[in-house]
């Protein structure tokens, strides 16, 4: 049995590269359940889907994975899709763009243009630079109400 790699996005819907463009992705199926990390640093389990505690601005000391978002300076949030060799920036709509996650994440990134992710579980993540290093942090969770669809992704992906 072969291996490779696949991404795990904020609905469980398990997306895989494409023979013919590695940035553009396929469906294959769905995730449920629960995934572990084994840290054999501290010898701890890692539950991504663990933010129990945490607050807005809170370092976020687990692994920095998820689908990669932006954040306009104009509070536009908006992922890429590859589709055929074309690259679409996809602008999720008024009616659906939740301020409370685009305030929580001003109050960490200030104005301007940014990146965050969305882990599995629909956990945000983002990063700043703290002296010389960037260090993740812990923004919230996405309102599903108030986020792209999930049947945007079945036939694009975002990378």
């Amino acid at each position: 049995m072969g291996g490779g790699s696949f991404h795990i996005n904020e609905f469980g819907m398990v997306l895989v590269p494409s023979t013919k463009n590695w940035a553009e992705k396929r469906y294959i199926g769905d995730f449920t359940g629960s995934l572990e990390f084994y840290n054999p640093d501290t010898d701890e389990i890692i539950q991504l889907k663990d933010d129990f505690g945490y607050k807005t601005g809170d370092l976020w000391d687990k692994p920095y994975i998820g689908g990669c978002f932006k954040l306009s300076y104009n509070d536009k949030v908006s992922v890429n899709r590859v589709w055929e060799d074309e690259t679409t920036n996809i602008i999720l709509p008024s009616d659906r763009t939740d301020y409370e996650l685009i305030r929580r994440i001003r109050s960490i990134k200030g104005t301007g243009g940014c990146r965050f992710v969305v882990n599995m579980y629909g956990i945000v993540i983002t990063k700043v630079q703290i002296g010389h290093q960037w260090k993740s942090k812990y923004v919230g969770r996405i309102n599903y109400d108030k986020w792209f669809r999930r049947e945007d992704y079945y036939e694009h992906t975002y990378f």
